[in-house]
């Protein structure tokens, strides 16, 4: 198993603490330095052992670093890099847990020296919680792992970054960055989106329904707990595939609200079984 001397998170959140107790109970890494801006998170990720130490000031956190590991809001990944790509010893790779790739794989590429490289991936794991506190000691046992490299990727970065999520457990899938990008519109960024909307909608008309919510509502509204930076980002992004989505939805609603205002039983049922069936032949 490939084995890292030196690993600096950047972001030790919920995917970030948990990242680096995988490696830990792997033994992946010799020593893992924590970066952040909240000191208390910080101090409780040292305190669990999830990382040996962590430190304030970026460059510092990254000196001598074989591996940097970004775990913030995709919005952030230009500014971290810009800062600390010249302190970088040769050789350093960069990877990612982002749920964006697309064109922003590509200007990160382009921004780093030859012997930087990056790898993109996206672990496909997660929750609505945040913070070291919240981090999930089998969160990445059996998940899924999208790699994206491109025709600049870096082979040995690439094989070293793919046996280092195997290595914790993941289940690895290799994606064009903007494949990647299409894909994840649909089946994360926009069933988030329609979460933040659904409990905009319900609190606008009538606040007083969230305490007669069942099963179904929260089922439906659990992913709006999510962070509002993080998807803030995420959204705007990938806003080239969310924006045509929205309008094939906006569509299908259209066409919705037809059907009942003529109360059209048959093409109601019609519209509902060709989902179910859809759902049941995919075995979501």
């Amino acid at each position: 198993m490939i084995k890292f001397n030196k690993i600096t998170i950047i972001g030790v959140g919920l995917i970030g603490a948990s990242f680096a107790y995988a490696l830990k109970a792997k033994k992946s890494v010799e020593k893992i330095i924590g970066y952040g801006r909240n000191e208390t998170n910080l101090l409780y990720a040292k305190n669990e052992g999830l990382i040996d130490d962590y430190c304030l000031d970026i460059i510092e956190a990254c000196n001598q670093s074989d591996l940097i590991f970004l775990s913030t809001p995709i919005g952030t990944f230009k500014d971290i890099i810009d800062t600390i790509k010249s302190s970088l010893k040769q050789h350093t790779i960069i990877t990612d847990a982002g749920s964006v790739k697309g064109q922003l794989v590509h200007d990160i590429e382009s921004s780093l020296s030859e012997d930087i490289f990056f790898v993109g991936s996206h672990p496909i794991a997660g929750s609505h919680k945040s913070g070291a506190k919240n981090y999930d000691k089998n969160l990445f046992y059996n998940s899924l792992c999208i790699i994206t490299p491109t025709k600049k990727t870096h082979k040995e970065s690439f094989n070293k970054i793919y046996e280092l999520w195997k290595g914790i457990g993941c289940r690895i899938e290799i994606l064009d960055p903007f494949e990647h990008d299409h894909i994840y519109n649909l089946v994360s960024h926009m069933p988030h989106l329609l979460s933040f909307c659904l409990v905009n909608t319900v609190f606008e008309s009538n606040k007083k329904a969230f305490d007669f919510a069942g099963k179904g509502f929260k089922d439906m509204s659990r992913l709006a707990g999510s962070s509002p930076e993080i998807w803030r980002d995420i959204i705007i992004y990938n806003k080239d595939n969310v924006l045509k989505s929205l309008d094939t939805l906006q569509g299908h609603l259209q066409m919705v609200k037809a059907i009942i205002s003529r109360d059209d039983i048959s093409s109601l049922e019609d519209y509902f079984r060709k989902a179910t069936e859809i759902y049941n032949k995919n075995a979501l």
